[in-house]
């Protein structure tokens, strides 16, 4: 079999990869952009009950009307890559999305829908939901998900916006998929996870923390005998560093906006407090473990507090 087949155009050739390269394929899928991926027909036919009819492929004994390198050919409406993507998912391989796949995805729904694809739509749905966990465009990924009813994608896509600010994302066509009914329960979401956010980091819930086991000797809320570098002010019957007050106000700042947890580790905020305490060499030797400890616990708490709100996902007609 050739290691080569034709691309959009005359000087682009299309490099085969497993499993395109096999010498036992038995009939040619053809992109609308005139790429040849060589397949096995008996894939095609047990990856859906009605690709046979979906797919006009010829019958051993009939004479095709176009063969290439000896097998016969079938064209289909869809470009190389949305192909490629689709015929992958049927056979029982590994599939990696390219790393851009969401300027795509629509185009390779579409197409495992239309030739009904059952065992590849759950694949893909896995595949996506793992890409969008590190995605910098979770909003594309959600409205891709309203669009198709991929309720698990949504989810996942709606608690990686958390990250983003609701406000600040730039157009894309790919949002012409969703309903304003479906953006507007993503804003809810957003909004009610902010309110949690910022309920977890105010100084009642400090305060109740601080008078536990876990932070009895703790610098940032006991003070030391010789500190040159305290400021400390009252707050509920308890003394608390200034820098806590500070850290927690720049880390509500930012929650605000975009509460996701991992937003709780504010660099320049906690390089803020190391200097505000360098004065003091015992403080300075703890303040890092102490701040540590600190933001851990502050994530741990916004985690449990936005899993407690639900996204409203609604399948759209």
């Amino acid at each position: 079999m050739s290691s080569t087949c034709s691309g959009a155009s005359d000087d682009e050739t299309h490099i085969l990869t497993p499993p395109f390269d096999s010498d036992d394929a038995d009939v040619i899928i053809r992109s609308s952009d005139q790429v040849d991926f060589p397949v096995h027909r008996f894939l095609l036919f047990r990856a859906s009950n009605i690709i046979d009819a979906a797919l006009p492929l010829p019958q051993p004994k009939s004479e095709p009307s176009d063969v290439a390198q000896g097998l016969p050919v079938v064209t289909l409406a869809e470009d190389r890559r949305t192909l490629e993507i689709m015929l992958r998912l049927c056979y029982p391989i590994d599939v990696v999305l390219p790393s851009d796949f969401i300027e795509c995805a629509q185009s390779v729904v579409e197409a495992i829908r239309k030739y009904a694809l059952t065992s590849a739509m759950l694949r893909l749905e896995s595949r996506m939901s793992e890409m969008v966990i590190s995605s910098s465009e979770p909003l594309r990924f959600y409205a891709l998900a309203c669009s198709y009813g991929l309720e698990d994608l949504a989810r996942k896509a709606s608690r990686r916006f958390l990250k983003h600010n609701a406000l600040g994302n730039p157009y894309s066509s790919t949002l012409k998929c969703m309903t304003g009914g479906a953006y507007h329960r993503l804003l809810q979401y957003h909004w009610t996870c902010s309110r949690a956010a910022c309920a977890v980091v105010n100084e009642d819930n400090v305060i109740a923390w601080a008078r536990s086991p876990n932070w009895s000797s703790s610098i940032l809320f006991h003070v030391h005998n010789g500190c040159t570098a305290a400021r400390w002010e009252q707050v509920g019957g308890l003394a608390i560093r200034d820098v806590v007050r500070y850290y927690l106000r720049s880390v509500r700042d930012v929650v605000a906006s975009a509460p996701e947890a991992v937003n709780t580790f504010n660099p320049a905020s906690l390089q803020e407090v190391l200097r505000l305490v360098s004065s003091c060499a015992y403080c300075a030797s703890a303040i890092h473990d102490e701040m540590t400890k600190f933001i851990l616990m502050l994530k741990s708490e916004m985690n449990k507090s936005i899993q407690q709100v639900s996204l409203v996902f609604e399948q759209q007609s």
